[in-house]
């Protein structure tokens, strides 16, 4: 047996482990951000921050879903065969198919703004929904990096980046609540800037996977300039088939990604919609929506935690 079989598992396991933890810590972090956005915001921006924000789960879900578990099982593939130019072209194909995916699902999100607000029945919603897209210039290109990570046996930067951007995402968002409603802003402008949150959020953790990236790629220095090069003919066929493999591997598991948000939606596009029509204005029925999703932040801590720790 190699030597090195027992401490490779150890790594793997510690590796696991921390990542287990980070997302954990993540995900509450995350879960809880909504009790301050309640209580500062009130029961009408916390209705058009959950009117809204299934939107976004659902538009990142179609973006970047599956891309991380499918880049860390080709990077697995490669490493294990020693092939480290088929690494970086697995990273380098979903780099570009996220950055298409993300700044495609941005316009989508920006242009359609107003026809997804009539969708929900409430035009209050407008500008949290422009406020959101933003995430996805960011959101998409942080997920392959992490899969081009965990792919590699490197799971401190995943771990360390998604509590980073959790962080910086409530953060961001608590900061300009209290800016806006300091100020007196109407509830869609404060909405707006607790969505904004998302976008600072991935910055934050995009910005850390790239100091990650940087870090290794000048470890590795000496060793990656005797690398052997590929003309770009041949570097731009090799990519396009990494981008087929991507696609192909990654489809059923963004399908089953989306079941979950595609389910969040139907109650935004139903509840609203029904206070409406029993008399309520489109600022009392978002009023009574926010109201109706206090209780989600209690009962997503208990189910997160529980799916973290089975994973």
């Amino acid at each position: 047996m190699n030597k090195r079989t027992p401490r490779v598992a150890g790594q793997v396991m510690s590796g696991a482990l921390l990542l287990g933890m980070a997302t954990i810590v993540s995900k509450v972090i995350g879960t809880l951000q909504k009790i301050p956005l309640q209580n500062i915001g009130g029961d009408g921006v916390f209705g058009i921050y959950n009117a809204v924000y299934p939107f976004y789960v659902l538009l990142v879900a179609i973006a970047s879903a599956g891309i991380p578990v499918a880049v860390a099982r080709l990077v697995a593939e490669c490493e294990a065969a020693g092939d480290e130019i088929g690494s970086e072209q697995v990273l380098l194909a979903s780099g570009l198919l996220m950055t298409v995916t993300g700044i495609a699902g941005f316009f989508a999100m920006l242009a359609g703004a107003e026809q997804i607000a009539s969708w929900i029945g409430n035009q209050h919603t407008v500008a949290a929904i422009q406020s959101a897209a933003y995430a996805l210039l960011v959101m998409p290109l942080a997920a392959a990096l992490r899969g081009y990570d965990q792919g590699s046996g490197r799971m401190t930067s995943t771990a360390v980046s998604q509590v980073v951007e959790q962080t910086g995402r409530v953060a961001v968002m608590i900061g300009l609540l209290l800016y806006y409603s300091h100020l007196g802003a109407a509830d869609e402008t404060i909405a707006a800037g607790a969505t904004l949150g998302s976008f600072a959020g991935g910055l934050c953790g995009l910005l850390t996977m790239m100091i990650f990236r940087w870090r290794e790629k000048r470890r590795n220095r000496s060793r990656l300039r005797k690398r052997p090069q590929l003309g770009m003919k041949q570097q731009a066929g090799a990519i396009w088939s990494w981008i087929r493999k991507l696609t192909w591997t990654a489809l059923p598991i963004c399908l089953g990604a989306i079941v979950l948000p595609a389910v969040n939606v139907v109650d935004v596009f139903t509840v609203p919609r029904f206070l409406l029509q029993q008399g309520w204005s489109e600022a009392e029925a978002l009023a009574q929506f926010g109201v109706y999703s206090r209780a989600y932040p209690l009962v997503q801590l208990v189910t997160m935690v529980a799916s973290s720790l089975a994973v």
